[in-house]
């Protein structure tokens, strides 16, 4: 609780309320006589002794009045503190006045005076003992500006007592012993609320809430115990709701965040659509429960309907991006993503994940328009220069990206030098070896294995890049059969193996490392075949290679030099005589048989 919570009275129109209460009182001595009788007689104990009633005498009552209305008046004319010594001389005429002694008591400890705040709070509650408000305004000052725990806890317990079925009193003596380091006593009171007869949703929403705070970890997590405690204070609160839509939403919202009872906040969140479909925030809770339970396609309709009604929410678009990459549609992924950036142009993460999806999807002009966006939104980061570069790479734009890597190293220097790590360099060097700048390529690979030894794929890249072009052979192998030791069983890197031992004339075993490539490549590729293809060349058998080059030519139909191999052996082949029946000793491998 909260020192505001005590100053129920702070506005002028509301005591004006209050007013025309005490002139109806004043009106009727009567009814006063037998409220007194009944609900305000005091209790007795040692710190509260018997007090008799407010008191009735009339000239007193009609000082009362003219005073607070005088007040009243000073306030609008002059302001609050002119008017806060008629509403102090109310409440010395009229102690049991409650709503003006929390004002009063405010107004007090304003001024830095909790001694006058207290015992204006505690003459005010010997006029009316089972006032909870005041209970709690003397514990929350003995509690904050006093730190005096142990009282604080008397007057919080004394309320809770009083009113059982009501929240605030819970939350003010859990908010003691939370100050007291006693986490054990605090969960039993909110336990003792948990047995509460309370019908009040709004009981059960915050003691649900104080709950959550009481016991969830440091990242939000809820243990199974721990959402079986709290689940059933959600329940009352949807129990006792009324149909009242916003209490349906918070139970909807914890069973679908905590609980496995996502099909049950579903139908929560499907029931104040039909009745109020303008409720705010429930197609997308409802969205992300279907995805929760992987109905991608319904959570889709959901995200397209709202894009639909509100096209500018660029945060929708997000989500849509997200489940168009679960649901394996890239291209519509990146469509999503980049109506986003139309909306909001300024979110960096959103520019990385589009630029990259365009990448991925072989359409290096988008990547290089959104990477040149994010550089011109964001000048401080360099690493969106690195990423326009790898696009220019992929558009084989090779003078421009060479340029941006070189770029990327100034920007980095200064304000992020860290970016310029082991991957940087892979990138460069092989943007380097595409462009045939083979000095570059070799200096920038052999910097990636400097910054980052244990990089297969840097090792590989240098390895074969000198195997390629028939230079220092014996590191190469070196260099690949370290890649093999960082990543067996890589297809990539056995075909490197296999076409260095091919530059180096080792044919068999060249040929024996590259049909163990192919089984290790997920999908068909048109290089190993063709590697396959010029081995068997060199062993003498060009039935076999052509064979191996026809399967690389029909997945690379526009690779000239595989077609001028196919045209420069068809005459060969068309002039030898038929080939015999293939001997054990020259058998395909199981598995490699040409389609």
């Amino acid at each position: 609780m909260k020192i505001s919570q005590i100053a129920g009275a702070g506005s002028a129109g509301y005591r004006r309320c209050c007013l025309l209460l005490t002139l109806a009182i004043a009106c009727a001595p009567c009814l006063l006589t037998q409220a007194a009788q009944s609900d305000l007689v005091p209790e007795q104990d040692v710190d509260s002794p018997a007090l008799g009633i407010l008191p009735a005498d009339g000239e007193k009552k009609s000082e009362a009045i003219a005073r607070y209305m005088a007040g009243i008046l000073e306030e609008e004319s002059s302001g609050p503190e002119k008017a806060f010594e008629s509403y102090r001389r109310v409440l010395d005429l009229e102690p049991g006045f409650s709503e003006l002694a929390l004002y009063i008591a405010r107004e007090h400890l304003r001024r830095n005076d909790s001694a006058e705040a207290i015992g204006v709070l505690k003459d005010a509650l010997k006029a009316n003992p089972k006032d909870r408000n005041l209970s709690l305004g003397l514990a929350s000052i003995y509690l904050h500006q006093l730190q005096k725990t142990d009282i604080a806890l008397k007057y919080a317990q004394r309320a809770l007592d009083l009113y059982p079925q009501e929240y605030t009193p819970y939350e003010a003596v859990w908010e003691i012993y939370m100050a007291q380091n006693q986490k054990t006593r605090a969960l039993q009171i909110l336990e003792r609320g948990a047995q509460s007869k309370s019908t009040a949703s709004a009981f059960w929403l915050q003691l649900a809430d104080l709950t959550l705070r009481s016991v969830a970890m440091d990242d939000g997590r809820l243990s199974e115990e721990e959402i079986a405690k709290i689940t059933p204070l959600f329940e009352n609160a949807l129990k006792y709701s009324n149909d009242d839509s916003a209490v349906i939403v918070r139970v909807a919202d914890f069973l679908a965040s905590a609980t496995k009872q996502t099909n049950k906040a579903i139908a929560l969140y499907e029931g104040i659509l039909k009745n109020n479909p303008d409720f705010p925030d429930i197609p997308e809770n409802l969205a992300f429960c279907y995805t929760q339970i992987g109905n991608l396609d319904k959570a889709l309709e959901v995200y397209l309907k709202i894009v639909a009604k509100n096209p500018v929410r660029p945060a929708v678009y997000d989500k849509l991006a997200g489940i168009y990459i679960q649901k394996e549609d890239y291209l519509h992924a990146l469509y999503s993503l980049r109506q986003a950036l139309v909306i909001d142009p300024y979110d960096a993460p959103r520019y990385e994940k589009a630029g990259n999806l365009a990448m991925y999807l072989r359409k290096p002009e988008d990547a290089i328009l959104i990477f040149s966006n994010a550089r011109m939104h964001f000048p401080a980061y360099p690493e969106f220069t690195h990423y326009w570069a790898n696009a220019l790479a992929q558009a084989k734009q090779y003078n421009e990206a060479m340029r941006a890597y070189e770029q990327t190293i100034f920007e980095a220097s200064s304000v992020k030098p860290g970016l310029l790590d082991a991957k940087f360099y892979l990138d460069y060097g092989e943007a380097a070896d595409q462009a045939k700048l083979y000095a570059r390529a070799e200096e920038m690979l052999r910097k990636s294995i400097e910054l980052d030894p244990t990089s297969a794929e840097a090792s590989n890249d240098l390895g074969f890049m000198l195997a390629e072009r028939g230079e220092k052979l014996d590191e190469a192998e070196m260099l690949i059969r370290k890649a093999l030791l960082l990543s067996p069983g890589n297809g990539a890197y056995l075909d490197s193996l296999g076409w260095v031992l091919y530059k180096q004339g080792k044919y068999p075993e060249a040929l024996a490392e590259l049909q163990q490539a192919v089984t290790h490549f997920p999908i068909p590729d048109p290089v190993i075949y063709d590697h396959i293809g010029d081995t068997y060349q060199k062993l003498g058998k060009l039935a076999e290679a052509v064979l191996y080059w026809q399967k690389a030519a029909k997945l690379d139909p526009l690779n000239k030099d595989l077609i001028a191999k196919l045209d420069g052996n068809a005459k060969k082949m068309a002039g030898r005589p038929a080939a015999t029946p293939a001997s054990s000793t020259s058998k395909t491998p199981a598995g490699l048989a040409p389609e």
